[in-house]
């Protein structure tokens, strides 16, 4: 792939069968190309805006023109669709209903404060929450 990649070829980037990332080689080294990203990543940080440089190794580049490979979407990760605050409603191991509000959003799991006095905080999948509002 290195003799084939020149600076300015607009590329995809990313692990295979994950998400990839539209981008543009601006310098090459021995290994691996610096790529400009040139659209936005589906990831929560700073990292994943346009224009971030990124070291990427040769075999995890694809040109535009072959095509953007095929993404596993069990692999891409999205974030949950509950906001901080939400009112959400789950059934708990201990065959009981669990009111809460949602107190953070990651990629895999919400943790939920149930009301009332306890002071447990649930970490549960976003898939057997419910909203209540």
């Amino acid at each position: 792939m290195k003799t084939s990649l020149k600076i300015g070829d607009k590329v995809y980037f990313g692990s295979p069968g994950c998400e990839q990332t539209l981008g543009e080689v601006i310098e090459i080294k021995r290994t691996k190309a610096v790529i400009k990203q040139l659209e936005h990543r589906n990831q929560g940080s700073k990292r994943a805006c346009i224009g971030h440089r990124w070291l990427i190794p040769f075999d995890l580049c694809t040109k535009q023109e072959i095509g953007r490979p095929a993404a596993d979407p069990k692999k891409l990760l999205l974030p949950a669709a509950f906001r901080k605050g939400e009112l959400v409603q789950f059934f708990a191991t201990d065959n009981t209903w669990v009111i809460g509000t949602v107190a953070r959003c990651n990629k895999k799991t919400v943790t939920v404060i149930p009301l009332g006095l306890t002071t447990t905080k649930w970490r549960v999948s976003p898939g057997i929450l419910k909203s209540c509002e």
